[in-house]
């Protein structure tokens, strides 16, 4: 690999762009666009390099542009896996790849609607218009999974019974868990008393004794309860 190839891969690897494939499709793409003068300071070629991408990306993505969309996804998917992780809690790979997944169904609608446009963004405000867009999304999308209860004291009673206002009721009680940071072992308690257990087994189940496991599903039944009333 001569030196040039070597500072482009650098280069696109700052922005998250790993797969060779994509990075010699870039460069490729790159060098008809652009012939770099002999002895061009390298500082040069890193700004011109990284904001031919973003250009690319925002004038092509609602194009249906394959390398833009390749480069979309590239750049942005551990961006995406990292938000989800470190603002929503959200530890379950698949719910992350079903929620980014869904987004990019979105941003596709938005194109064909005539009503998202990246290419009126500066380069430099991009990133954040889309993680905003992201987050945004992220949030309404975890809402709509979140169970609709109508009164809060209705909970215990549906998780003991396993039954509630909507099916799959109880993975949506896990979600929340999961999302406001409830304990592995509590997620657990819940979890298996949505499928039945009793105390006893339970207990027998965590190696803990009733009396404790019993403590444990109020308190946090009652954690539940003030999140369902707006209190936590």
């Amino acid at each position: 690999m001569d030196r040039k190839s070597h500072i482009f891969r650098s280069i696109l690897s700052q922005i998250y762009i790993d797969d060779e494939r994509l990075q010699d499709r870039i460069i490729e793409a790159f060098t008809r666009f652009y012939q770099p003068e002999k002895g061009e300071d390298e500082a040069i070629l890193v700004s011109k390099l990284a904001g031919f991408v973003y250009s690319y990306i925002k004038s092509n993505l609602c194009r249906k542009d394959d390398l833009a969309w390749e480069s979309f996804i590239e750049m942005f998917s551990g961006l995406f896996h990292n938000q989800l992780i470190s603002r929503f809690n959200l530890r379950d790979e698949l719910l992350r790849e079903e929620i980014i997944q869904a987004f990019l169904h979105h941003i596709m609608r938005k194109c064909e609607e005539g009503r998202f446009n990246p290419s009126s963004q500066e380069i430099n405000g991009f990133r954040g218009y889309i993680m905003t867009a992201f987050r945004n999304f992220t949030t309404n999308y975890l809402q709509r999974r979140m169970p609709r209860i109508q009164s809060i004291d209705d909970i215990q009673s549906m998780i003991e019974s396993g039954e509630g206002p909507e099916l799959k009721w109880c993975e949506k009680i896990q979600l929340i868990m999961e999302i406001h940071g409830f304990s592995t072992e509590e997620r657990m308690i819940i979890r298996l008393k949505c499928d039945g257990f009793t105390q006893k087994e339970i207990a027998e189940i965590l190696n803990r004794s009733e009396a404790y496991i019993s403590r444990k599903f109020r308190a946090t039944v009652e954690r539940l309860r003030q999140y369902f009333s707006g209190k936590a």
